[in-house]
């Protein structure tokens, strides 16, 4: 996991969107896609939830971020 793939999960997390995530990071939203993507595979589980009001992080990695900053 790099710092860049947290950051894009925070921006995804804040927009619930990769597009508008993508256009905030100024990358393309497919690039972005890849990263989450390969990131889930790294990780062995989603890290967002997808409804049809946009995408929440996963409460297992909403656990992993909260265990990070509180150790």
């Amino acid at each position: 996991m790099t710092i860049a793939q947290v950051l894009y999960v925070l921006e995804i997390a804040d927009c619930h969107s990769i597009s508008a995530a993508a256009e905030r990071q100024f990358i393309s939203q497919s690039a972005l896609s890849q990263q989450i993507q390969r990131l889930e595979g790294e990780l062995g589980y989603p890290l967002f939830v997808r409804t049809p009001r946009g995408l929440t992080l996963t409460a297992a990695y909403r656990q992993r971020l909260d265990n990070a900053v509180h150790p």
